[in-house]
């Protein structure tokens, strides 16, 4: 992810170069889990443009990509919960199913019935995020010593949710089961970003002037910048020309 520190930095000198890399290296990921969490194309798409946007605005405050990764996470995170609709709580224990005998539309639905906060635990670690960046990310306490232990137990029973969805068969191997989550956890269908993420993106970087270099090569309604410096040049051209006329003519 270091390799993706030169495009903070370009985005933090106002270059849209900086803030189109950063959005093409990661909104695939952002949209995903948003999508995965709320099962909703729509939703999931202005899920990324207000995360996006909300860290672009404070993109001078980062001093890593891995930053800009993790608060994008925090911004979803806290939006999907909030969009998600509560399910009923509780722990059904372990279940067992089989992966390949499930299909895209079950699985969709046995995520809709884990608790928000939990499948988005699940999920961001799906994504390859530590312990501490997920905990970070749902807003737990980074500096509690047992803050891996809250995040592993939420993991847990969001797997046991999405299991129990799937089957009423009860599990007397906890970690085969687990193992068995994940792999469908994996499983749920995305698909790319749509080309007007990035234009709605664009268009407020533009409007709220964080793009310096664009705010001022290009003009309102696009194209380039008239090259005011020719017309001083004609007129002074024209200045000196008609000075010269005017003494001509006195002589």
């Amino acid at each position: 992810m270091a390799e993706n520190d030169g495009l903070v930095e370009l985005a933090q000198a106002g270059k849209r170069a900086g803030f189109e890399g950063l959005f093409h290296a990661y909104g695939s990921r952002v949209q995903g889990f948003a999508l995965r969490m709320l099962a909703d194309a729509h939703g999931a798409q202005d899920v990324v443009v207000a995360a996006y946007t909300a860290v672009f605005r404070e993109i001078v405050t980062f001093t890593s990509a891995s930053g800009v990764l993790v608060k994008l996470y925090e911004r979803a995170f806290t939006d999907c919960v909030r969009r998600a609709p509560s399910v009923p709580g509780g722990d059904p224990g372990w279940r067992e199913v089989d992966p390949e005998a499930v299909d895209d539309g079950a699985l969709q639905t046995a995520m809709r019935g884990v608790g928000p906060r939990e499948r988005g635990l699940w999920l961001m670690k799906l994504d390859g995020l530590t312990d501490v960046e997920v905990a970070y990310a749902a807003g737990f306490d980074v500096r509690a010593p047992d803050v891996g232990a809250q995040v592993a137990e939420g993991i847990a029973l969001a797997k046991r949710q999405c299991l129990a969805g799937l089957s009423t068969a009860p599990s007397s191997d906890g970690a085969k089961a687990s193992e068995m989550a994940d792999q469908l956890g994996l499983m749920v269908p995305t698909r790319p970003v749509p080309p007007q993420v990035w234009a709605t993106i664009d268009r407020t970087l533009r409007a709220e002037r964080i793009v310096a270099d664009e705010a001022r090569a290009v003009k309102r309604g696009g194209g380039a910048a008239f090259p005011w410096w020719i017309v001083g040049a004609l007129a002074m051209a024209a200045g000196c020309a008609w000075i010269m006329v005017s003494m001509m003519r006195c002589r």
